[in-house]
């Protein structure tokens, strides 16, 4: 499991625009500023390599996106604004057309608690990527109801979050956590 000290999460909130900062501090949960710290580090050794991203479940107002360099081709792929990106939906079905298999980058932020089928979701994401693309997908490892009437799980440990790795046919993955040794 991995941690952060008092000093990193402040350094890195210092780091940030005041208006951002402002927001990480009051009007977001602790663990996804945790979760943002981890993926400035994830994307920030990635950046290089990062054209073109798929934010699947999300808009542009998701938090991860002020990390990303300027200029990158970002597409947004929202259930809430087409019912084609359901992604309880089995997307082998020709529906990704051009695009499947060219996102260097595919983000599905906070959403899996919020499906009754995440295993489907994990294979049609896998879907989006290019060989050798990345999906970055953050889940609370435990929290309390939200969302209603759309609220399944109550969290995802990293040992189911690898079995849903394996079983949508990703080739390599990492899944952690966060918290104390408690």
């Amino acid at each position: 499991m991995r941690t952060f000290d008092w000093e990193q999460v402040s350094r890195f909130l210092d780091d940030q625009p005041e208006r951002f900062r402002e927001k990480l501090l009051f009007r977001m949960d602790p663990a996804r500023v945790i979760s943002l710290m981890a993926f400035s580090e994830f994307v920030g050794n990635l950046a290089d390599s990062l054209s073109k991203i798929a934010v699947v479940s999300g808009s542009e107002a998701e938090p991860e996106l002020k990390f990303l360099a300027p200029g990158i081709d970002l597409t947004i792929l929202d259930f809430e604004q087409s019912p084609a990106w359901d992604l309880c939906e089995d997307w082998a079905d020709g529906r990704l057309g051009q695009t499947e298999g060219t996102y260097d980058l595919v983000l599905c932020e906070q959403v899996m608690e919020h499906l009754p089928d995440p295993a489907q979701a994990f294979k049609n994401l896998a879907l989006l990527l290019r060989s050798g693309g990345y999906a970055h997908i953050s889940v609370p490892g435990i929290n309390g109801t939200h969302g209603l009437p759309t609220y399944y799980y109550a969290g995802f440990h990293p040992m189911a979050l690898d079995a849903l790795f394996k079983a949508a046919g990703f080739k390599s993955w990492m899944s952690d956590g966060w918290g104390s040794n408690k």
